[in-house]
């Protein structure tokens, strides 16, 4: 007798599934819902134009 030949892999592309997509998602939305404290007062456009300002 001979050997079964070897399989070849699917042709379909590889999908996570459900739960882990379902858990990424509710982990985005938990990371959303968290409060971001009160603000520290630090402008920081301000600090990027101020840096880019002494690049040149």
């Amino acid at each position: 007798m001979t050997a079964a030949p070897a399989r070849l892999p699917s042709a379909k592309p590889y999908l996570k599934p459900r739960c882990a997509r379902t858990g990424a998602a509710a982990m985005r939305r938990a990371v959303l819902r968290m409060p971001l404290g009160e603000p520290d007062g630090i402008d920081i456009a301000a600090e990027v134009a101020r840096n880019r300002e002494d690049d040149r």
